[in-house]
C-alpha cells in the first residue's frame, strides 16, 4: 500500500494536534505523547523526548520503526538520561515500548494515546499497587503485549493510562 506525502504530512498533522490537544485539556505534562500508525507499514509517528506537548507541530514529529526501535530503544533512553528539561534530541519518548507494542499485538489499532493525568496515575497506583517498580525496556513489552490483545485502555503500575 502506497501512501502519499500527503497523507503522511495530514497523519503528522494529527498527531501534532492531538498532543497540543491533550496538554490544553489537562491529560498529560511533558510525558504524554500521540502515535498513529503509517498504514500499511510497521512504522507511526510520534512526537519526540521531552519536546513540550503544549506548542509540538508537524516537523516535530518523528517516525518510528518497531523492529528498529526495539534494537535501540535503551541507547535511546541512555541519550535522554534523566533530564528533565525540554531538550532538542530528535529520540522518541521513553514510553515508546508501549506503543510499538500495541501496535505489534493489534494491528487493527492506528493510533495509541498515552497520558500521565494525575487521576490516572493515583488510580493505577491504588489498583495495581507499589510492590514492583514501574515497568520498562523489555519488560515493559511483555506487559503490554500481556493485556493489549483485548483491552482498549491500559492501566500502567504505579504509573498512567494508555487508550487504543
Amino acid at each position: 500500500m502506497k501512501i502519499s506525502q500527503k497523507d503522511l504530512e495530514g497523519l503528522k498533522k494529527k498527531v501534532a494536534l492531538g498532543n497540543r490537544i491533550m496538554f490544553h485539556q489537562g491529560l498529560a505534562d511533558y510525558h504524554g505523547h500521540v502515535s498513529a500508525r503509517i498504514p500499511g507499514t510497521r512504522n507511526f509517528f510520534i512526537k519526540p523526548v521531552l519536546a513540550p506537548l503544549g506548542s509540538i507541530s508537524v516537523k516535530d514529529i518523528i517516525e518510528v520503526n518497531i523492529d528498529e526501535y526495539k534494537k535501540t530503544c535503551e541507547q535511546n533512553w541512555a541519550k535522554a538520561g534523566n533530564k528533565r528539561e525540554v531538550t532538542k534530541l530528535k529520540v522518541p519518548p521513553r514510553e515508546t515500548m508501549i506503543h510499538a507494542s500495541i501496535y505489534e499485538a493489534r494491528p487493527a489499532v492506528n493510533s495509541v494515546v498515552h497520558t500521565h493525568q494525575p487521576l490516572a496515575t493515583a488510580f493505577s497506583v491504588a489498583v495495581l499497587g507499589t510492590d514492583r517498580p514501574h515497568a520498562v525496556g523489555s519488560e515493559l513489552r511483555r506487559e503490554t503485549n500481556d493485556h493489549a490483545a483485548d483491552r482498549n485502555r491500559l492501566y500502567e503500575r504505579k504509573h498512567d493510562v494508555s487508550f487504543l
